[in-house]
C-alpha cells in the first residue's frame, strides 16, 4: 500500500516537472525570437552596401508574410515536440498497462504524422509560390 502511494507521488512529481520544463522551453523559445528580432534591427552597414551594389532592400508584404509563416512554423514545431515528449512520458509512466502504452504510442504516431503533414504543406506552398513568382517576374 505504501509503495503504491509512493509511486503515485513520484509520477505526479515527474509530470509536474515535465510540465515545468515544457513551459520553460516555450518561454525560452519565444524570448529567443524576440531578442533575435531585435538583433536584426541593428544597422550593420550591410543595407548601405547592398543599396550601392544595386540590390533592392525595401521590406515588402512578401517579407512580412514570410516572417509570419516562420513564426507559425516555429510554434507548430514546438507544439509537436511537446506532444512527442508528453507521449514519451506517458509511455514511460504507463507501468506496463497496455491501454496506456497504446495511448502513448498513438499520441507519438499522430504527432509525427501531423508534423509530416505540416512540413509537406509548407514544402508544396513554398514550391508553388516560388514558381508563381518566377513566372510573374519573367
Amino acid at each position: 500500500m505504501y509503495l503504491n502511494s509512493q509511486c503515485r507521488r513520484y509520477k505526479k512529481n515527474i509530470l509536474t516537472s515535465a510540465r515545468t520544463y515544457v513551459f520553460v522551453l516555450f518561454a525560452l523559445f519565444f524570448s529567443f525570437q524576440i531578442f533575435v528580432g531585435d538583433a536584426f534591427a541593428i544597422d550593420t552597414g550591410l543595407s548601405t552596401t547592398a543599396g550601392k551594389a544595386g540590390y533592392n532592400i525595401t521590406i515588402n508584404a512578401q517579407m512580412y508574410i514570410g516572417y509570419g509563416i516562420q513564426a507559425i512554423l516555429g510554434i507548430v514545431g514546438a507544439l509537436f515536440f511537446a506532444l512527442i515528449v508528453y507521449g514519451g512520458l506517458l509511455w514511460m509512466l504507463s507501468e506496463g498497462e497496455q491501454t496506456k502504452i497504446t495511448k502513448a504510442q498513438k499520441m507519438i504516431t499522430y504527432a509525427v504524422a501531423g508534423l509530416g503533414i505540416v512540413l509537406g504543406a509548407y514544402t508544396i506552398t513554398s514550391f508553388i509560390t516560388t514558381q508563381i513568382v518566377t513566372k510573374v517576374l519573367q
